[in-house]
């Protein structure tokens, strides 16, 4: 989609106009009138529809991005195709002014978001929050070993208990939320104090 506005105050038939790009787009871009869906005049505004299937087009077929970006281009007065030959788009045997060109790309398809490829993220952030926890086990374990709470066989046990929670929750939980919310469960469960018999 092409989108111009008109640089001339003149009285000009919207036929005229549309006449006058067809022929333009044709000899200048060399785009296959084909490809040209829809032109509309609105006022100061002018639409031009190019539609190009990628089934449809042929090996020497011109692109409809091309086109776009050229005819932005010249009439922006920065030509990139013909620098001699000056971009006119003649109405009625006269020079007819347009400005401030805008591209649309536009996809024939839209876009859609596959499972596949949210997949491999899912499990990327899992194995982040489970590395993540099990450090921060290892430190608070660490820690309080250096404080003396713990003997070396309590922490031990302790550790493999957590470790081995945490693995289960991996396997049993496919959702995200729920899987963190059963580790934050074991996690004050397991890592609570146990008072030493006297």
């Amino acid at each position: 989609m092409v989108e111009m506005k008109r640089n001339n105050t003149d009285t000009v038939a919207d036929d005229a106009i549309k006449g006058a790009l067809r022929s333009l787009i044709t000899s200048r871009y060399y785009l296959d009138a084909k490809y040209i869906d829809t032109i509309e005049v609105d006022n100061n505004f002018i639409y031009i529809d190019l539609k190009q299937n990628s089934s449809a087009k042929q090996a020497n077929d011109v692109d409809i991005a091309d086109v776009g970006y050229y005819m932005e281009k010249d009439i922006k007065g920065d030509p990139i195709i013909s620098p001699d030959v000056p971009f006119q788009l003649l109405v009625n045997g006269k020079n007819f002014g347009v400005k401030e060109p805008i591209i649309y790309y536009i996809d024939e398809k839209p876009h859609e978001i596959s499972m596949k490829h949210l997949t491999p993220g899912v499990i990327a952030v899992i194995v982040v929050v489970v590395v993540a926890i099990i450090a921060g086990i290892v430190v608070l374990v660490l820690t309080r070993r250096k404080r003396g709470r713990y003997e070396k066989a309590e922490n031990s046990s302790v550790t493999c208990q957590i470790i081995r929670a945490y693995c289960q929750c991996f396997v049993r939980f496919s959702d995200l939320s729920e899987f963190v919310t059963e580790v934050a469960f074991r996690h004050r469960h397991l890592s609570t104090p146990h008072t030493r018999p006297q």
